[in-house]
């Protein structure tokens, strides 16, 4: 009977863990960020959108799409930058280049969150990383 709680117990932790993970993640579709960020009141900026991805085609880094919002709210400015890269494979390939270079260039303020989920790179403020789930 031991056992048997203890597996259960066991497989219980790991499918909450399971769930935790996967609904911490970006969305893999484009559509469902962009929707997701403007339920939380997210404006997109299709300028900066436009600069950002000729940026990376001349560094010939090939993208599905790129997302760039921000919200201001109460004083302060949440924003998320996101580059859906053409498959996982390209991600991991262009991840550190794409982040160095986005580390360089922001000026904003607080602490930012940046990494890779599937075939997506994100960069920009937890809160603006989290309103895309």
């Amino acid at each position: 009977m031991k056992k048997l709680l203890k597996a259960a117990t066991l497989t219980l932790a790991i499918a909450c863990a399971t769930a935790f993970l996967v609904a911490c993640g970006i969305p893999a579709k484009p559509a469902k960020t962009r929707k997701n960020l403007e339920m939380e009141g997210y404006t997109f900026n299709k300028t900066v959108q436009l600069a950002v991805t000729v940026g990376l085609e001349y560094l010939n880094i090939e993208t599905q799409d790129v997302i760039v919002a921000t919200k201001v709210e109460e004083g302060e400015i949440d924003n998320v930058l996101l580059v859906y890269c053409k498959s996982k494979s390209q991600a991991k390939e262009v991840e550190a280049e794409v982040v160095e270079i986005l580390r360089k260039n922001y000026s904003g303020e607080g602490e930012i969150r940046y990494g890779r989920d599937g075939k997506v790179i994100y960069f920009g403020t937890e809160d603006g990383v989290e309103d895309c789930n």
